[in-house]
């Protein structure tokens, strides 16, 4: 993208990468990485990212060495053998980061990473998730991201797989009760796309331009979704200096959170804010029309 559009608009991607398996079967992190590249997103938001451990490849330290983006790891398991689950990459500044912890019972464990995003001067709250696959399961999870939110002057951006397979599941129409109503486009699966899993929510609406598939056939192959990608309007009065906090495990200052991954580089893991429960409501009535969707 060339630096004029970067001033005038976000380019944002929600992407499940699937653990960098395609749909050949061949585990190659590397064809991810050349699908962001084709992206050139502003942030991504990842899903079902190998991060690491003793028995488990750092698919996101391949993608942040090739891509050369910060990197937020936001894992749903975590343990000495194997660390997986969401991701961010930007290449702006990451003010502060939260997890919630969404797991549901004896369900496989999910979460969502929460974190507020210095875009030229004007700070994000950026929350990417991966929502389960039964339905009371989804309604749970969306009702504890939504209690999470107590910073109703932040712009907000809530993507991910959201594992709805109905265009107007009760998960979505709980979700349209805070957001405005967002074009749903199918992602899932690439040899024939015929779901709309993965969905982006802007707040406030009327920063939302367009949005879109990215179909390519790399994009087709490298994994089971195409990512999705918003064009969302850049403000015009920034505010720097924003700083904000929702979550009762307080604040968590990214100092390096992934370290460049280039040979003979050391990595250093910061101390993790501790899981906790937020509260407050956060209300959305702007429903803006007209969306321009680009189908593919």
């Amino acid at each position: 993208m060339r630096p004029r559009e970067r001033e005038r608009e976000l380019r944002i991607a929600t992407y499940n990468v699937h653990g960098a398996v395609g749909i050949d079967g061949q585990f190659v992190p590397e064809r991810i990485g050349e699908v962001l590249y084709e992206i050139d997103a502003d942030i991504f938001a990842l899903q079902e990212v190998p991060l690491g451990g003793a028995n488990s490849p750092d698919v996101l330290a391949t993608l942040q060495r090739m891509t050369g983006l910060n990197a937020v790891a936001g894992p749903t398991l975590d343990t000495h053998q194997r660390r997986y689950g969401n991701a961010v990459l930007t290449r702006y500044p990451v003010r502060e980061v939260r997890s919630l912890d969404l797991s549901f019972g004896s369900r496989e464990p999910r979460g969502a990473l929460d974190a507020d995003i210095d875009c030229n001067g004007e700070l994000w709250r950026v929350v990417a998730t991966h929502l389960g696959l039964a339905s009371s399961e989804r309604r749970a999870q969306v009702e504890q991201v939504l209690q999470c939110f107590d910073t109703p002057t932040l712009p907000v951006i809530l993507l991910g797989d959201l594992n709805e397979w109905f265009v107007y599941g009760r998960t979505l129409r709980r979700l349209v009760t805070h957001f405005h109503r967002a074009p749903a486009l199918r992602t899932f699966p690439t040899r024939y796309p015929v779901f709309s899993l993965d969905r982006i929510w802007v707040h406030p609406g009327e920063r939302l331009m367009r949005v879109e598939v990215h179909r390519t056939p790399l994009a087709k192959v490298a994994s089971d979704h195409y990512p999705l990608i918003a064009h969302i309007r850049a403000s015009d009065d920034p505010r720097p200096g924003s700083r904000w906090a929702s979550c009762e495990a307080g604040p968590f200052e990214r100092q390096d959170i992934l370290a460049r991954t280039a040979k003979g580089s050391s990595k250093t893991k910061p101390e993790e804010p501790p899981r906790g429960q937020c509260g407050g409501p956060f209300r959305f009535c702007d429903r803006p029309r007209g969306v321009p969707v680009v189908r593919t």
